[in-house]
């Protein structure tokens, strides 16, 4: 049975994927076609020069660029960061709620994650076999999760360029997440 709610919802038939790479930025468009995906356009531009971080200003031109060169107009992209920027470690929490998990390591990040890292945001994947673990009597139960984090003001302006270039953010991931 269908429910209401679900009806008329569309997946996208295409997206774009953006690796802000430290020397390279890579972006391509993918197109669902069948019960597959083809890949319908790449680029490869050299990364903008800057010295710490990336300014909006210069994120929103070099989307721009790489929107151009891809020969699209998307309304959304999937930003990969690197690993200059981003981290991502596996963690054994409390079992609760991701939005929960996200908030404990926010606050406490030292005790999970063995490294302070205040002024990131979080986010977790909880590994599914974890999940249904039974822990010892009296014991809190615990399960394991993946945490990838970022430092709030490079999210802010990555949020900030990519308005500027009149798109929206499907997804801010850490590349290191496709080997894991």
């Amino acid at each position: 049975m269908a429910l209401p709610f679900f009806n008329g919802v569309k997946t996208k038939d295409r997206t774009v994927a953006v690796d802000m790479g430290g020397r390279t930025t890579k972006a391509v468009q993918v197109q669902r076609k069948g019960s597959g995906f083809v890949l319908s356009s790449f680029a490869l531009l050299d990364a903008p020069v800057f010295e710490k971080t990336i300014s909006p200003d210069m994120l929103s031109e070099h989307l721009k660029s790489v929107c151009e060169a891809l020969g699209v107009k998307p309304r959304t992209v999937t930003l990969a960061v690197g690993v200059n920027d981003s981290l991502v470690r596996h963690a054994e929490l409390p079992m609760m709620p991701v939005e929960d998990l996200r908030h404990i390591l926010r606050l406490n990040s030292k005790s999970y994650l063995q490294q302070e890292l205040t002024g990131n945001v979080f986010d977790c994947h909880i590994f599914v076999g974890d999940a249904n673990q039974k822990a010892a009597p009296g014991a809190i139960p615990k399960i394991k999760v993946l945490a990838a984090g970022a430092k709030r003001q490079f999210i802010d302006d990555l949020h900030d360029g990519v308005k500027r270039a009149n798109l929206g953010i499907d997804a801010i991931v850490p590349a290191v997440i496709g080997p894991i």
